[in-house]
């Protein structure tokens, strides 16, 4: 789960760091950053997303692997959302812990 990763002991570098990851999930499609959303941060596994999302398990492994070269290359710079903050710093947990209760809700595990 997400919650296993270590942050920067700086605590608002970490709040900077999550907003502007936040901010770069805006690049992926609705169903990548879904799929993303439940197996990165819901813990769930790859067999459970495709459930969620109606599609086979190789879709859902896909879809994740897509959406994070796209987060990736979107934090790097090479793939900018906006230029526009829309995420304040501070909300940005938040923001995903929401976006997770929704995907999970429609399964009755939200």
């Amino acid at each position: 789960m997400a919650l296993n990763i270590p942050g920067p002991e700086n605590e608002q570098q970490w709040s900077v760091y999550l907003a502007d990851t936040v901010e770069a999930l805006r690049v992926l499609s609705l169903v990548q950053r879904e799929t993303l959303i439940l197996v990165g941060v819901g813990g769930l596994k790859y067999e459970e997303a495709a459930a969620i999302g109606k599609c086979a398990i190789g879709t859902a492994k896909s879809r994740v692997t897509r959406a994070r070269k796209k987060i990736l290359a979107a934090m790097e710079g090479s793939e900018k959302p906006n230029g526009v903050r829309q995420i304040p710093i501070g909300h940005a947990t938040q923001e995903i812990l929401q976006e997770l209760e929704s995907y999970m809700s429609r399964t009755g595990r939200g």
